[in-house]
């Protein structure tokens, strides 16, 4: 993504020192150094909260990217904008005359730039805390990334103290690479009703941008990953289902069985949760779900709620314990014909984008179709 930080970034990345640490560790910390504003440095090991990747909500797409620390260069702290707000009262109770204490209070709102191993770059909010273990220490420190920040009355903005940036080990990045994006031509298009990028190490799928029915269908901006498609079409979803980065195994058999009654009983708005297939790879499954509710609403009448999903499990104890769901498609009405046909694709498995785009065809009524 473009963003008018980026002749700013480069210059500070340049400027900055590369960390003399070593490699990242099992546990998922990662050597780097922390600076706040007030010049204070924290360098040693950095994770998330509980091994959980940094989430950041882009500005002026609103997606959700999330990123493991391992995969991040930098991070840069933007002041959006702050003031010192003056504090003001009531004259008397029922008046409507206000004056001022004469007290006041700061307030700031931050934007986060980050910057990957890649090259690639993000703008928008993350609210997460970083953990630093620094040599010496027993406990690890707390730093605190913010969205927006508000101090106690009588304090200044110079009070604020904040992240201003995070190093992570590794060199600084060459260029920005060409815009990452799968470009995916279907044939006959005008049958495609949606289609979405399901990423492998991710938890959000990417939907595609139909402009027309003469271009192909495009996923802009996305990040270094494996990617699987889906396509919808009117009575179908043709979907890639995999899982790591061999793919896995499909399951069958006892564990099949013992995952559909695990589905079955994880609650929520559908009535009926059915897995149509899964694949595995080592402890962590991948399936896919569909789910189905019919009933009276609100709106008045008897309609039916479907919604197509792909789960990611990992064994926690003696159960599948659910990780993340991924959207594909849903549909609901009063007089809905038969559930969509689930065709498994090997075509539309294993999309891998790094830099620049990437292009696939896909053809929906062929040989293939079963």
């Amino acid at each position: 993504m473009r963003t008018p930080h980026i002749a700013l970034l480069l210059l500070l990345a340049t400027l900055s020192p590369t960390p003399l640490f070593g490699a990242e560790e099992e546990d998922g910390r990662v050597p780097g150094r922390i600076t706040l504003s007030d010049g204070t440095d924290y360098a040693g090991k950095i994770r998330t909260t509980r091994g959980k990747p940094l989430r950041l909500i882009e500005t002026g797409t609103g997606r959700r990217l999330d990123f493991q620390p391992a995969e991040i260069h930098s991070i840069r702290v933007f002041v959006e904008s702050e003031e010192q707000v003056r504090v003001w009262r009531w004259v008397e109770d029922g008046s409507r005359e206000k004056v001022f204490t004469g007290e006041s209070y700061p307030k700031r709102r931050y934007e986060t730039l980050v910057t990957l191993k890649t090259g690639q770059i993000h703008l928008g909010h993350i609210v997460a805390v970083l953990y630093v273990y620094e040599e010496g220490r027993t406990k690890p420190r707390k730093v605190f990334l913010k969205q927006k920040e508000q101090g106690e009355i009588g304090e200044t903005l110079s009070d604020l103290v904040y992240v201003e940036s995070v190093l992570f080990a590794g060199p600084v990045p060459d260029s920005i690479p060409d815009d990452t994006e799968i470009r995916l031509t279907v044939t006959p298009r005008e049958n495609v009703l949606a289609a979405r990028a399901i990423p492998r190490k991710r938890d959000r799928a990417t939907p595609g941008l139909l402009p027309n029915l003469e271009g192909p269908i495009r996923f802009p901006n996305l990040l270094p990953d494996t990617y699987d498609l889906a396509v919808v079409t009117k009575g179908k979803i043709f979907v890639g289902l995999a899982a790591g980065t061999s793919g896995g195994k499909p399951i069958v058999g006892d564990d099949l069985a013992e995952v559909r009654g695990r589905v079955a009983e994880i609650a929520d708005f559908f009535e009926k949760r059915v897995v149509l297939a899964g694949v595995r790879d080592g402890e962590k499954l991948r399936v896919l779900v569909f789910k189905e509710r019919y009933g009276p609403t609100s709106l008045g009448g008897r309609q039916t709620f479907r919604r197509w999903e792909i789960w990611a499990m990992h064994r926690g104890g003696d159960r599948w314990i659910v990780t993340h769901r991924n959207y594909l498609w849903r549909e609901h009405g009063e007089n809905l014909p038969a559930p969509a046909r689930v065709i498994l694709k090997s075509s539309l498995l294993g999309i891998e984008v790094e830099s620049g785009p990437v292009t696939v065809t896909f053809r929906v009524a062929g040989e293939d179709d079963r």
